[in-house]
């Protein structure tokens, strides 16, 4: 037997229970969801748990609605030994934060702390331990070490101030028990859930940290196949995120599990995410069955030199005969693109070129514009120096300027990118200034820019915030700024007909019934006291 170590509390070492530990699994994300992660860390330990009488509660909480007080004090009130939390980009202030503020052992895992285990041991003296890796492995060896079963040195993919192990083995999915049906009872509230189906990415994008499992590792298909019953045969979900970093790299699967949603009958929308170059004549009649529901590709970029450096290929003649194909198929899909700018290689010519790109894609319902981000674990990160990369003193790890993207360019980056999300707004406008660009042979981007800055009134208050942000507050920034500017709408809308000489005056009768569903949500974010 090993003495339980590394539980304790601010006043005091090993808090005195020999019997049971009671350790409370923290989910921060948005809003009417949860977490994934602390929901598979219990399902997974829980066997461990009851055989040696520990506890493991879950709490969620959003990082929108509830603040570090207010998430101190609920999970203060559980009175645990030691407090779990999966770090990602949107919520690791909130962690460190509450790391300071519990008077128990804290434990950090996640994407967001690989890469810096010691620096955040070294600058948070709250945090005990730090799990690197796939941490359902490492969660039920450390059950097993504060029964008194094993040292903590024989834990994998830990670091602490004394030790540090190798990382644990990826974790068996078939091994983690359904989690759908569970969150149902426990969370009757929420309308829209992640699925995730896979880990792993093959693809060595160099702002992912998904790259660091290349190998492709999959959930049992009848694992996915019960999940989604337990998701389908809920009324209250409105919208379902597939998480995958691609549910196509294994195309009998993917049609398996399409197949399965189609014959359910259920109108519940999802979200995927692909490449346009994965998609065949089979898969994309699949997806033409599926009831209506959100497809994403993510370009990024177009510019040569960009996706050089971030190891990424474009094969844009077999992208766009697979994009059309998929458009001929599904004339009415929802379609979302995504940009990043920021990129090492990229430049603010480039970047405007990708917007161009995207522009000319039919049947687009928005482009996602994404500043870059430089997550820890990624090798962007790593290499960060070399690429001459500076990040945001924020904390939000968004980039400011590169070795070819000036910090100039990149706020004029912003601006464009807040022109874009705004016109994708309203199909009516939308639709009139590309056919604006066409007729002038002029390219849509260059038309769009040029409009916006010719606005004889500000679309702003102050600086033009990230559309994509990173934080609470820059979602917060974001919303007021979108508030302001779509206020103005009808301002907008008369200064184009007038610019164009009233060749579009039937805008300004038809523009207010050309509103999408994402312009509704940021009229609700923008309400005051509704941050999202």
């Amino acid at each position: 037997m090993h003495e339980p170590r590394h539980l304790r509390t601010r006043t005091g070492a090993w808090p005195g229970r020999d019997s049971f530990v009671r350790v409370v699994l923290v989910g921060m994300y948005d809003t009417n969801t949860v977490s994934l992660a602390p929901q598979v860390l219990r399902a997974v330990a829980e066997p461990v748990a009851a055989e040696h009488g520990h506890v493991v509660e879950v709490l969620e909480f959003s990082i929108f609605s509830d603040s570090v007080d207010t998430m101190a004090a609920r999970i203060a009130a559980l009175r645990p030994d030691a407090v779990g939390f999966s770090c990602y980009v949107w919520n690791h202030r909130q962690v460190l934060a509450l790391a300071g503020m519990l008077e128990c052992t804290i434990v950090v895992g996640g994407p967001h702390v690989t890469g810096i285990e010691r620096e955040l041991l070294a600058s948070n003296p709250g945090i005990d331990i730090v799990v690197t890796g796939e941490g359902e492995t490492v969660f039920v060896q450390l059950l097993e070490h504060w029964a008194g079963l094993r040292s903590l040195d024989d834990v994998p993919g830990i670091t602490t101030r004394e030790l540090r192990t190798e990382p644990a083995e990826p974790t068996d999915l078939a091994g983690i028990p359904p989690l759908q049906a569970r969150i149902a009872r426990e969370f009757p509230d929420i309308s829209w859930l992640s699925v995730e189906t896979s880990r792993g990415c093959p693809m060595r994008c160099g702002y992912c940290t998904w790259s660091q499992s290349r190998r492709m590792r999959y959930y049992p298909l009848e694992h996915v196949l019960a999940e989604l019953d337990a998701i389908l045969t809920n009324p209250r979900i409105s919208e379902v995120y597939f998480c995958d970093s691609s549910l196509l790299f294994d195309k009998r699967r993917a049609i398996a599990i399409l197949d399965h949603i189609i014959a359910s009958g259920s109108s519940t929308p999802f979200r995927y995410e692909f490449s346009a170059e994965q998609l065949d004549d089979e898969v994309i009649e699949r997806m033409a069955r599926l009831p209506t529901n959100e497809f994403n590709f993510g370009i990024q970029t177009v510019n040569p030199a960009a996706l050089e450096v971030m190891g990424r290929r474009f094969d844009r003649a077999l992208f766009e005969s697979r994009y059309h194909a998929f458009v001929r198929a599904l004339p009415d899909a929802r379609i979302t693109v995504d940009l990043i700018y920021g990129l090492p290689g990229d430049d603010l010519t480039g970047y405007v070129t990708s917007i161009d790109y995207a522009m000319s894609l039919p049947s687009v319902s928005r482009i996602l514009t994404n500043p870059l981000l430089v997550l820890p674990g990624s090798r962007f990160f790593r290499d960060r120096n070399a690429l001459g990369l500076t990040l945001a003193a924020d904390g939000s790890y968004m980039v400011e300027s590169n070795g070819t993207f000036s910090a100039s360019d990149m706020a004029a980056a912003r601006r464009f990118s807040f022109y874009l999300g705004l016109l994708y707004l309203n199909t009516a406008l939308r639709d009139a200034l590309l056919d604006l660009a066409q007729r002038s042979g002029r390219s849509p981007a260059e038309t769009m820019i040029g409009f916006f800055e010719s606005l004889p009134f500000p679309l702003v208050d102050d600086d033009y915030p990230a559309t994509i942000p990173s934080t609470t507050e820059g979602f917060e920034r974001r919303n007021r700024a979108m508030g302001t500017a779509l206020g103005r709408f009808p301002e907008i809308v008369s200064a184009f007909v007038e610019s164009t000489g009233d060749r579009y005056a039937g805008l300004r009768e038809s523009y207010a019934d050309a509103f999408g569903p994402q312009y509704h949500k940021y009229v609700r974010f923008a309400e005051p006291g509704n941050p999202r």
